[in-house]
This record gives structure tokens, sequence and C-alpha cells, in this order.
């Protein structure tokens, strides 16, 4: 479906619900409108998205506060906590078996230097539902 259309079909719907509650129609618009941004100006690169600062060939997608920020890698989406849990217990028992005091610097240092173990943690991850309309 085209933006331009979802848009008006979505501005139309609302304007005609004067007591602002979202139907069952409006909210299939919604969730329209959020797989086109996400799968269409994401993947041509309408919107700049972030490389992760932990692992750069992986994209940071934030929503806001209300949604669970995604990481976008060889074209899947994932939970941000997802591989980021991993990787804090990672990080934990190789700074408690190493005697090192835990801080964002040593983290940030520890993966930037074990970029292959982040590439496991997504190929061993199961990604995140994208709802199709």
């Amino acid at each position: 479906m085209r933006i331009n259309k979802v848009i008006e079909d979505l501005e139309s719907i609302i304007a005609k619900n004067s007591k602002g509650m979202i139907d069952t129609k409006t909210k299939k618009l919604i969730i329209e409108l959020e797989d086109y941004i996400k799968h269409t100006l994401w993947e041509n690169r309408v919107i700049d998205i972030p490389k992760w600062k932990y692992f750069e060939e992986a994209l940071f997608i934030y929503h806001g506060d209300w949604n669970d920020p995604e990481l976008k890698y060889n074209g899947k989406l994932y939970n941000y906590y997802d591989i980021e849990n991993a990787m804090t217990e990672n990080f934990r028992d190789y700074a408690e078996d190493n005697n090192i005091e835990w801080s964002e610097e040593g983290f940030t240092y520890y993966f930037k230097h074990n970029q292959e173990y982040i590439k496991e943690l997504f190929e061993n991850t199961k990604e995140v539902l994208v709802w199709k309309t």
C-alpha cells in the first residue's frame, strides 16, 4: 500500500471518530504504516539509522520509550535486550574470571574486540516477529 493512501485513510478515520477511540480499522492502518516505514524507508536508507556502537554491522533502531529497541542485522530484526542481556552475562563472567571491574568502557572495549561472539549471538537468537497485514 502506498504511504499517501495509508495516511489519507488514517486521517479520514481519525477525523470521523469524534470520541478519539482507535478502532480495528485504524489499528490495521497504523500497523501497515509502521510496516511500510520499517521495510521500505529503512531499506532504502531514507531514514538514517545509526550503526550499533558495539557491532557496526548491525543497525540500532529506537522506537521511543513505548517499545523495545531493535537491532537489524543481515536483513533481520532482533530485540535489542535479547542480545544485550546475553552480552552482559558474557562480559560479567569474563570480568569475574579475569578480576576486571565492570564499567561501560570495559564492556565496550571487550565487545569491540570480540565481534565473532556478537555474530554468533545473532545467529543463535530468534528474530522478532514482524506483523504483516
